[in-house]
C-alpha cells in the first residue's frame, strides 16, 4: 500500500476530503485521536490520500500506480497546495519484511 500524507500546522482538510475526487484513506484534525488507543492527540492536520493498493512486495507496482495518481490528480493537488498552507507531503510506501529504510519518499 503507499499514500500521499500532506500536514498543515493551520489548516483542516476535512472540506477538501468532502469535496475532492481524490480517494480518501484517512483525514484528522490537530487535536483528535488517530484510534481509541492512541496516548497523544494529533499535533497537525493530516490528509491521507490512498494512492497504491498493491502490497508491500509489490513494490515496482506501487510506484508506478503512484506515477499514475500524481498524473491524474495534479490540478486537484495544486488546488489543495495553493489553499492550504502545506507543511509536510510525502509519498509512504509501507514498510515492508526486512526493510530497514525509511518508507517516505
Amino acid at each position: 500500500m503507499c499514500f500521499l500524507k500532506i500536514y498543515s500546522d493551520k489548516q483542516s482538510f476535512k472540506e477538501f476530503a468532502l469535496a475532492t475526487r481524490i480517494p480518501v484513506y484517512s483525514v484528522f484534525d490537530k487535536g483528535e485521536f488517530r484510534s481509541k488507543r492512541a496516548k497523544k492527540p494529533i499535533e497537525q492536520y493530516v490528509i491521507s490520500l490512498d494512492v497504491s493498493k498493491k502490497d508491500w512486495d509489490e513494490f515496482k507496482l506501487q510506484v508506478q500506480d503512484a506515477i499514475e495518481f500524481l498524473s491524474s490528480h495534479t490540478e486537484e493537488l495544486k488546488k489543495l497546495i495553493q489553499t492550504h498552507d502545506i507543511t509536510d507531503a510525502y509519498l509512504d510506501f509501507l514498510n515492508r519484511p526486512g526493510f530497514t529504510g525509511d518508507s517516505r519518499v
